[in-house]
């Protein structure tokens, strides 16, 4: 049930004069609204696009029209009580009765009813012209000036206590009572990720006598069709299974239009983490997985989860990107999600707990609470807000931040194990991401993380086959991802330090990219990871960037030279460099020199007779001769040598 529909239908049936301000379109809360007939007016209005300049210019002349159409229509109803429930949805309306307030043409209250636990741009800009804000989840709400909070709860449907009897639920679903029962559903449209999860442990579940109820959704698009889906994994399991035990052990539809059924039958629900979908199942005293959608605005789903979470009120798995045929899509970990399962159907008491801590945690009271805010509102006697700040969690800290504040996280070293997971959940969302922007931060957190189970996604990156855009390929680009891409997936590469044939090669075929700072950065991966055994093609590339390459490319050849073990051939190498144009390219030259004699590589007799001929001359001071120390460490290491 929608907060703000559940509160307008409420005060119309008690005799209040009700009226709806929202967006166009043909949303379920609009439909259910003419049903009720409560009459309704337009506002356009859309969500914050980010800082691009076209869709920045295009929200900004949306929400300006919405705002002068809220503005007529308050003006023409005239309400004590503006109640905004529904995101950028209402921005516009909340925006222009506070106007209208200031400017002494109406006098009304405005009551913000938040539903997650982190709000939006446009709802954390409202709630500073609210009276008051009605919150959902218990505690703070980041981004909303805890002296106007009072903690509500959600609104859900009535029937839900009590539940039908659960024999008769089975009954009518087709399902043994005697037997576990676990449902899975991710909204009407249903959830890709939790699908393909349910398609592959349901053959675990039915050897461990566990039925399932599947709602897989309705969603029908070109991309992705969960019907089609379904039906391709119905095949499969029967042949797997067989027809008859599949049918005993599975129920699924596309919809269950009284789910009040599928609660009552079942021991333990996996599903999405939007609040109304929490607030249900906490309704419904049951033991709940949350498997939150990554990506979303704002991360709420995470971040409602996390919340729940931390109340030990339901158990918490998050998406992961994965490389599939369609690309980087998010997916669950099907083998983490079924030892989760097991250990709730088999752990009674840790089942029970967290069943109490979901009526513990639940406000069944909701709706109540959220008229009485709107009558007092209407009569001028709010409450005093009931929310006390609190320090936060570091973990929800972390929740609030940038992926470029992330990062600088990530190179930390007093980061516990909650914090170390979100940053690896927040490192996955982002290289999952069709913003390149986002996705070039989670390329440089993998490498900062060292994540080795992040090298999938950064070789699919890599080697991604798409082709670049028409513009593009008529400049030359010849890869789908840009050059900055490129270069710090070679640095992460390095950074991670798993050394496997796969990594090598890619490194090895960047070494023939177009972009230079790419080859460089691959260079100095290679060099990093010690991949002393380079291909034909490999070896080739390392001695052009050594013979005439740009001064980086020959600073970062020097380096993998040192590891391919080629020491012998020193003189060839390394005297052609000892008198190079650029310092830099002698320096490195000499600090190669100084590794080979330092670990016994190369004698230090050998060296000593050309030490006069290296020209020393530098423009760099930081603050000494980087050149000339470079060389006097190398004459103190051969001097010691021939002393012992």
């Amino acid at each position: 049930m929608y907060p703000g529909l559940a509160v307008a239908r409420e005060l119309r049936r008690q005799g209040h004069s009700v009226s709806w301000i929202g967006t166009r379109g043909r949303s379920e809360e609009r439909i259910l609204a003419r049903e009720e007939g409560i009459p309704l007016y337009f506002a356009p209005s859309t969500g914050f696009p980010g800082k691009r300049p076209l869709p920045l210019l295009h929200f900004a002349l949306v929400l300006f029209w919405g705002c002068l159409a809220a503005t007529v229509h308050l003006l023409r109803l005239r309400p004590q009580v503006v109640f905004a429930a529904g995101g950028f949805a209402s921005a516009p309306t909340v925006f222009a009765a506070a106007f209208l307030r200031r400017a002494f043409l109406l006098k009304c209250r405005i009551l913000l009813h938040e539903q997650n636990v982190s709000p939006g741009l446009l709802n954390r800009v409202a709630a500073r012209l609210a009276d008051r804000c009605a919150l959902t989840f218990p505690g703070q709400c980041p981004g909303i000036d805890s002296s106007r909070c009072i903690t509500s709860g959600y609104p859900v449907r009535g029937d839900l206590d009590p539940l039908p009897d659960r024999a008769q639920a089975c009954k009518r679903l087709g399902l043994d009572p005697q037997k576990p029962v676990v449902f899975f559903f991710g909204g009407s449209q249903g959830a890709r990720s939790i699908n393909r999860a349910v398609y592959e442990l349901l053959p675990d579940l039915v050897h461990q006598q566990v039925q399932v109820i599947h709602a897989y959704g309705t969603a029908d698009g070109t991309a992705y069709s969960a019907d089609r889906e379904h039906q391709a994994a119905l095949t499969r399991l029967q042949e797997q299974l067989g027809a008859p035990v599949l049918k005993q052990f599975y129920v699924a539809r596309e919809y269950f239009f009284d789910i009040r059924d599928c609660y009552a039958a079942s021991d333990l629900v996996a599903c999405r983490a939007g609040a109304g979908s929490i607030f249900e199942v906490l309704g419904s005293g049951l033991a709940a997985i949350l498997l939150p959608k990554m990506g979303l605005p704002g991360d709420h789903q995470v971040r409602n989860a996390r919340r729940v979470e931390q109340q030990q009120a339901a158990r918490l798995i998050l998406e992961e990107p994965r490389v599939c045929p369609e690309g980087i899509v998010a997916g669950i970990d099907a083998k983490l999600l079924l030892a989760c399962i097991t250990d709730l159907l088999q752990n009674k008491q840790a089942t029970a707990q967290i069943c109490k801590r979901a009526r513990d945690l639940y406000h069944s009271d909701a709706l109540k609470v959220l008229l009485k805010l709107s009558l007092q509102a209407a009569e001028d006697t709010l409450p005093a807000a009931a929310i006390r700040k609190a320090e936060d969690a570091k973990s929800d800290q972390l929740s609030e931040m940038s992926d470029l504040a992330l990062l600088r996280q990530a190179q930390r070293t007093d980061l516990d194990e909650s914090q170390l997971a979100y940053l690896r959940y927040r490192c996955g969302a982002a290289l999952g991401s069709a913003n390149w922007s986002r996705r070039n931060t989670g390329i440089k957190l993998a490498g900062a993380l060292r994540l080795e189970s992040a090298l999938p996604l950064l070789l699919h990156l890599a080697r991604d086959p798409r082709k670049p855009a028409f513009a593009k390929r008529l400049f030359g680009e010849r890869r789908y991802q840009n050059g900055f891409i490129r270069r710090n997936l070679a640095g992460s590469f390095g950074e991670i330090g798993s050394v496997n044939g796969d990594v090598c090669r890619c490194l090895e075929e960047m070494l023939d990219d177009g972009y230079w700072e790419v080859r460089v950065a691959a260079i100095e991966s290679l060099a990093k990871l010690g991949c002393d055994t380079p291909g034909e093609r490999a070896r080739a590339h390392l001695q052009r960037f050594l013979r005439k390459g740009n001064f980086e490319e020959q600073q970062a050849a020097i380096k993998w030279w040192l590891v391919t073990d080629s020491a012998s051939k020193w003189r060839d190498t390394l005297m052609p460099l000892l008198n190079h144009v650029n310092s830099k390219v002698r320096e490195q030259a000499v600090l190669a020199l100084l590794e080979l004699v330092r670990c016994g590589r190369l004698p230090g007799d050998e060296v000593r007779p050309i030490l006069e001929d290296v020209l020393v001359t530098s423009t760099r001071f930081t603050p000494c001769f980087p050149l000339k120390q470079s060389m006097r460490d190398l004459a103190r290491v051969i001097e010691e040598q021939e002393q012992c």
